[in-house]
């Protein structure tokens, strides 16, 4: 999954969207449970987990068009 987000980060550069990486070593979330694990956090709050596959199109599209 790691080489298709870095694709999906560099081809929403311009988008607007703000990306948090956190090292689940050093920090613990609560809730996390396997990895990776990506969720969105809208500007109202609303927190979304993508359970889609390993695909550059589809990931891409679920952060741009949620």
């Amino acid at each position: 999954m790691k080489p298709i987000w870095e694709q999906v980060k560099l081809a929403t550069i311009n988008s607007g969207v703000i990306y948090r990486e956190i090292d689940e070593d050093v920090a613990h979330t609560p809730g996390i449970t396997a990895y990776p694990t990506i969720l969105m956090l809208t500007e109202t709050g609303h927190v979304y987990q993508y359970n889609g596959p390993n695909d550059f199109n589809r990931l891409r599209n679920w952060i741009t068009r949620p």
